[in-house]
Order: C-alpha cells, then structure tokens, then sequence
C-alpha cells in the first residue's frame, strides 16, 4: 500500500522522485551473506518489516528513512576469517525500528537475543577477532567533488533483553591463551 494514493512509482518533483512504501515486509529462507565466496553468514529465516519505507532521489545523495521497522533472525551463524565460527542466534529481534540515512540515525525500542554464543579472542598481535568482519576491501577514493561525510552514526535502544546466551573469551598473545 502507498501512502495517501501518491503513484505507484512515486511522486516527481523538478528531478527530485520520492518513493514511500507503507506495510514493507520481506521474508527470506535459508538466507546466506558471501564475501569473496566465502560465507560469512546465514540464517534459517530471517524477516523483516517497515511501517513506512521512503526512498528519495533529489538531485545529491539518495535519501532513505524508515518507520516501525521489525526483524527477526531464527538459526543464525556469523563466520569470521578461516572460516570461525564467531556468533551463533537462536533466535534475535528488533521492534519500533526507525532510521535515516541522510541523518546517519538508527534507534529501536526493543531488542531480544535467545539461545546463542559468541566467541571472541584477541590474536597474538593484539587484535580483537570482531574486527576483522569490519575490514574491507581498499576501495577507490572518493572524487574530491563528493563531499566526504564526517558526522558519526547516532545509534540508541530502548530496552535489550538476553536469555540463554553465552560469551567465550580468550587472549592468545600468550601462550598458553588465556580463556574465560
């Protein structure tokens, strides 16, 4: 359903086009995530959900923002490099989602994790294991006629809730590691 009959495709404006999606949900099955062919992670389903999706394409960066945003993991496993085993979920979910791009501002009132286990270790140059899935790829510098964008994400939550989940920990820059 689109917001208060504007056009399917949406709604134009001198070459700005607006696009608002109400009721937006997608639901994947034995979902995988791939970096390099390797898997980095999947799930057993994996859904989710917006109240209200706008994309606007204006004349500089896309804009994008959404309302009441729900997700819900079942069954899912993250993989770090050689293929460890970082994060496993039972079952983990987000409710009252809301989020902007071009404000750089994600929040959610509710976040539920259930039946799972993270290992995380510091290898023996001193690096935090998690790290390595933020590391990417050396990517193209960006013209100088794109405006770098400098401002730091904003990221709240209402209310986190744990049950069943376990933490293992292990420094290995001595030998023996060292594990909690």
């Amino acid at each position: 359903n689109l917001v208060e009959g504007r056009h399917p495709i949406g709604e134009a404006a001198g070459n700005r086009v607006d696009v608002v999606i109400d009721d937006a949900k997608a639901e994947l099955s034995d979902a995988v995530v791939q970096r390099a062919s390797t898997a980095q992670a999947s799930a057993s389903t994996a859904n989710l959900g917006a109240a209200s999706l706008q994309l606007a394409f204006p004349d500089g960066p896309v804009e994008v923002s959404g309302k009441g945003i729900a997700a819900a993991l079942t069954d899912a496993v993250v993989h770090g490099p050689a293929d460890a085993e970082l994060l496993q979920l039972g079952n983990a979910s987000l409710t009252g989602g809301v989020f902007s791009l071009q404000e750089r501002m994600a929040a959610a009132e509710k976040v539920v994790i259930a039946k799972g286990k993270a290992a995380t270790w510091i290898d023996a140059q001193g690096a935090f294991n998690w790290l390595s899935l933020l590391r990417r790829e050396a990517a193209p510098e960006p013209s100088s006629s794109e405006p770098a964008s400098s401002a730091a994400w904003r990221l709240a939550l209402k209310s986190v809730e744990v049950d069943e989940f376990g933490v293992d920990f292990a420094d290995r820059r001595k030998t023996p590691a060292a594990a909690f």
